[in-house]
């Protein structure tokens, strides 16, 4: 019986170094017979070998009982599950005991394996030229906003080249959010990718088509704007875009984590940027070339950014109440008073909403759904009026008017009754009104520091000078010249030539 080693030496010559059977004997020390039995072993072996490869898989009765049947439940249940609360091998496993079914459970992990892997697809390693591809989501996240933890929503794209990211955050992830995050993401880079990637979410898809997307009418004003091409994922398939996905979470875990705190969205964002920024700039590929220069490549590459930045906003036509509130959003806000029942058009913006009424505006910070904004200084003229519901609304009248009204409005509810005092202050409201707030308020604090504050006599040298405030006088008006009346003209008409002087 020969040794292990001077088997694989006589395989080796014979197989490798191509020796016949006499030059193998010879150079081995051993007869030609016994070199010609190993080598007949080395052969037989390897028939073996193939034999068992090629040989037919061996019957299963169980098998071919029992797969019928578990097509037959996963086909049952099919309306009755989710993707996250699926049919286990667990539950068939189960279900064929009850049925008297003798099947081991890992013949069905098996099978159910097999069955998955037959509906997988084939990933393609795909390629990123420079300035080509930019990739485009939103994202869940949490943040401490001025001590409260909230819910926020961050954007993100991702340059798939360079591997450069832009991030901001946002209260909604509604359109004008998506929207003004290109414009800001766009002006980040320097210039605009030749197509962003997307999965198929409102603010951008109208309608998915068989082979094609109706887009939104503002999404596509956006793209002819700026010149690029948007693509889309298919539905349910989040690899598609799957860079942007993976960056998305990576974001939260190493950037988010603890929990950001900032006063307000655009701190956070400005200060989760700049981490993003610096680790960027440090940043290698596996060949030593660093991602700032390969962004620089990129960046020549780009779309130019137009003159004009687009303009996101929603626009919406409101028609104004009666009590001079307009909705937006489900959120309410005042209006000047002499706007009521007017027609007035919207522009919502990420932050702030701006209302136009002829050729008058008004600004105000984007509220939440179910919230109201009430500024008692656009009712102010009304109120003068109404003692009884100014008496109603005081304590926000004054709150808004501040110093020295306050204290003027305290001191009189001290020594007088709740309704005297609301009337005193509706003539100093429409003291307001008349001469302006900074006018009324140079005359309380007079009144105050002198200590005659109980009457009214301070505001005397208004109440006998109230003069109508003229305003807005049309062109061809102005243009015209109007002679100086004469009442001895005027008499004479009147009773005729018989005037005498």
């Amino acid at each position: 019986m020969l040794k292990v080693d001077m088997v694989h030496v006589i395989r080796h010559k014979f197989k490798i170094e191509r020796k016949s059977l006499r030059q193998v004997a010879i150079e081995t020390g051993l007869s030609r017979n016994t070199v010609k039995k190993y080598i007949e072993k080395l052969n037989n072996s390897e028939n073996q070998e193939v034999d068992k490869c090629l040989k037919k898989r061996r019957r299963s009765p169980v098998k071919e009982i029992v797969i019928p049947r578990i097509i037959e439940i996963l086909n049952e249940w099919k309306s009755r599950t989710t993707s996250k609360q699926r049919v286990t091998s667990q539950i068939i496993y189960e279900q064929l005991l009850t049925e008297g079914v003798k099947v081991s459970r890992e013949t069905i992990s098996l099978y159910l394996r097999e069955l998955k892997r037959d509906t997988l697809e084939t990933y393609i390693p795909l390629i990123h030229y420079a300035g080509d591809e930019a990739q485009v989501d939103f994202f869940e996240v949490t943040v401490d906003e001025n001590g409260t933890r909230r819910k926020a929503w961050m954007f993100l794209m991702h340059l798939a080249y360079s591997k450069k990211d832009y991030v901001c955050l946002s209260e909604k992830c509604d359109q004008v959010a998506f929207l003004s995050a290109h414009v800001k993401a766009f002006k980040y880079f320097q210039g605009v990718p030749r197509r962003c990637v997307y999965d198929n979410l409102t603010a951008a898809v109208k309608k998915v088509l068989y082979k094609d997307r109706e887009l939104t009418d503002k999404f596509k004003a956006l793209t002819a704007h700026y010149l690029f091409e948007p693509c889309f994922a298919r539905p349910a398939t989040g690899h598609d875009k799957g860079m942007v996905e993976c960056r998305g979470k990576t974001i939260r875990l190493n950037y988010m984590t603890p929990i950001p705190i900032g006063e307000n969205l655009e701190i956070i964002s400005k200060e989760l940027l700049e981490k993003i920024e610096r680790r960027f700039e440090g940043r290698q590929t596996q060949l030593g070339e660093t991602m700032l220069s390969l962004f620089e490549k990129e960046k020549n590459l780009f779309i130019e950014l137009p003159f004009i930045d687009f303009d996101y906003r929603k626009i919406i036509s409101v028609q104004i109440s009666s009590q001079a509130l307009i909705q937006v959003e489900s959120a309410h806000y005042s209006v000047p008073s002499h706007w009521n029942r007017l027609q007035a058009t919207v522009y919502i913006d990420n932050t702030i909403i701006t209302v136009f009424c002829g050729q008058e505006s008004q600004v105000y910070s984007r509220l939440k759904k179910g919230e109201k904004s009430i500024v008692y200084k656009h009712y102010l003229k009304d109120l003068a009026r109404k003692p009884q519901a100014l008496r109603q609304v005081a304590p926000e009248v004054i709150k808004e008017l501040g110093e020295p009204f306050n204290t003027l409005w305290t001191h009189w509810m001290k020594n007088s009754s709740p309704l005297k005092a609301a009337r005193a202050l509706s003539q100093i409201i429409q003291a307001i009104v008349n001469h302006g707030e900074e006018t009324v308020k140079i005359l309380v604090e007079e009144a105050l520091s002198k200590g005659c504050s109980d009457d009214l006599m301070f505001l005397s040298p208004l109440l006998r000078h109230v003069t109508p405030k003229i305003t807005n006088i049309p062109q061809q008006l102005i243009e015209i010249e109007v002679e100086k009346s004469d009442l001895k003209a005027y008499t004479i008409l009147m009773k005729g030539n018989d005037y005498e002087h």
